[in-house]
């Protein structure tokens, strides 16, 4: 629905799509495999949609999770909320595609959490400054510095 939106030109800046289930506090293996498949599968098929119409500069795709997960599995089969989580950029005009952080080392946890190394407040500086022309200061404050991402 969101390609054909952006392909039939309509003036929107911003869509947001969501797919909850993702707090597995139990079970989660069999429940996360079916959510990140289904994830997978509908940002691969906007993808390849835009890509097939030559749209892929238009948009930028940002995917996040409005919370991490602990490395450990509790004692239900699931984990618990952690600090780290990851967020994706996906779109033709990114300067240099590819991960803008180390893989963390999960021998050096941090407090059971794995350690970050990119706040995620960069990235929304950057997207807010370099794609939607927007001051970040007044809505991150000043202490977040975007990064070369567009």
């Amino acid at each position: 629905m969101v390609a054909d939106l952006i392909l039939s030109g309509v003036k929107t800046r911003v869509f947001y799509v969501s797919l909850s289930g993702f707090d597995t506090h139990v079970r989660q293996s069999n429940q996360q495999a079916r959510l990140l498949g289904q994830y997978g599968e509908a940002v691969a098929a906007l993808a390849m949609d835009l890509q097939a119409h030559g749209e892929w500069d238009s948009p930028l795709i940002l995917t996040f999770s409005e919370f991490g997960r602990r490395v450990a599995e509790n004692a239900s089969g699931g984990t618990d909320h952690g600090k780290t989580n990851a967020l994706w950029l996906l779109g033709g005009r990114l300067r240099r595609p590819g991960a803008y952080n180390s893989l963390p080392e999960l021998q050096q946890l941090d407090g059971g959490d794995l350690p970050w190394a990119v706040d995620l407040r960069q990235v929304y500086a950057s997207v807010l400054r370099d794609w939607l022309a927007v001051d970040p200061g007044p809505i991150l404050g000043p202490d977040f510095a975007p990064l070369p991402l567009l």
